[in-house]
């Protein structure tokens, strides 16, 4: 049975692999090759998602399959802009 869970540092390279995989068939009508790459760069190598988490409050959760591969993610950010707001700010699905 799928199942949704915290991710840890241990599973940033599952969320960069999956949004390796997502980003060119959501923004390649919109983006050029390039501009995938930088913002990949920009937001999915290990030091930028431990900035989400530590810096910016961002929670990421994993969901991963029967055989607990991962399938998806999504980060949100309780409290936004000290409101009594939850944003979620990414979520992409293989």
């Amino acid at each position: 049975m799928p199942s949704i869970r915290p991710a840890t540092p241990a599973d940033f390279p599952a969320i960069e692999r999956i949004a390796r995989q997502t980003w060119p068939a959501t923004f390649g009508a919109i983006l050029s090759p390039d501009q995938i790459e930088y913002m990949l760069n920009w937001m999915y190598q290990p030091d930028a998602l431990t900035g989400q988490v530590e810096q910016q409050g961002h929670v990421f959760l994993l969901l991963l399959d029967d055989a607990g591969e991962p399938l998806g993610f999504v980060s949100y950010e309780l409290h936004y802009r000290n409101e009594p707001v939850t944003k979620v700010h990414k979520l992409y699905l293989l």
